[in-house]
């Protein structure tokens, strides 16, 4: 069923799946690039929603079929639609919240918002799918290189902020690189533009990794589940294991022999694994 909540004068789309109004609450979130009810996105959730738990997936604003122009796409508004969602679930269902950000980039947003203490403590456990080190952006780009770019993206932000940055898939020649790269190619081609990054998001990413208010300086309190490919062509094994040494919070690491399209792969292993979490707490 579809769900319409509002924050800022926008509407907020929300994709549910409810087994019933006792059961545990998962928020997914993805890459924010097209909307989770795009039939693209519905692979990367398969099976969660049989595993006995209400599932919310949403689209922040100023993406897929939420309100908003690419200006609304700021960690702030990000962060104020995921506590008007929050409250609608502690509304009409119940207080047993739990947090799923995958597909890479969607992982990094969730750990966010999992470290806001605006956020935190309505979120009994995280699950993710690609994280973050603060500070360190190198699945993203050279740190060092982003910082000096860092603030002509903010300008370019500000000034055209539906400015799109052509994607261009990084060289990779691992665990299932052909048929990757193939599923990009196929993926551009039936939805032209599908990957391309708007200014505003990657700024909003930069101000996470980057920003001296980024909530990514804070730390994890809730039980943390990281599911990480042995082969990504954008997040390295050693980059995902120091991030998951440097959890201070209870936390379990999942590896899955695979590449970054383990979401597509192997999307019923990993979401069974979140499914699993979830019950455990």
């Amino acid at each position: 069923m579809n769900i319409t909540l509002t924050h800022n004068d926008h509407r907020i789309h929300v994709q549910a799946s409810i087994d019933n109004p006792s059961a545990p609450n998962i928020i997914y979130l993805m890459t924010p690039v097209v909307s989770v009810s795009h039939e693209l996105s519905q692979g990367f959730m398969s099976g969660l929603t049989e595993g006995g738990c209400n599932i919310f997936a949403i689209d922040f604003p100023g993406i897929g079929r939420s309100e908003g122009s690419s200006r609304e796409i700021r960690y702030e508004t990000m962060a104020g639609s995921m506590l008007s969602l929050i409250m609608y679930i502690q509304e009409n269902y119940s207080a047993n919240i739990h947090l799923y950000g995958g597909t890479g980039t969607g992982g990094i947003i969730g750990q966010a918002l999992a470290m806001d203490s605006r956020i935190a403590p309505h979120i009994r456990s995280f699950s993710q799918f690609g994280a973050a080190i603060y500070r360190d952006s190198s699945p993203l780009a050279d740190t060092r290189l982003l910082r000096i770019a860092y603030p002509l993206i903010q300008l370019i932000a500000r000034i055209a902020p539906g400015t799109r940055l052509p994607f261009r898939l990084p060289e990779y020649h691992g665990l299932h690189a052909a048929e990757e790269d193939q599923w990009y190619k196929t993926i551009m081609q039936q939805y032209p533009g599908t990957f391309d990054l708007s200014f505003s998001l990657i700024a909003s990413l930069c101000f996470l990794i980057l920003g001296s208010a980024s909530p990514l300086r804070n730390q994890l309190g809730c039980p943390t589940l990281v599911i990480a490919s042995t082969e990504d062509r954008y997040f390295s094994r050693g980059y995902l294991q120091q991030y998951y040494d440097s959890l201070p919070c209870k936390k379990h690491l999942v590896w899955i022999a695979s590449s970054h399209l383990a979401f597509v792969w192997n999307a019923e292993e990993i979401n069974q694994a979140v499914l699993e979490w979830v019950h455990a707490h």
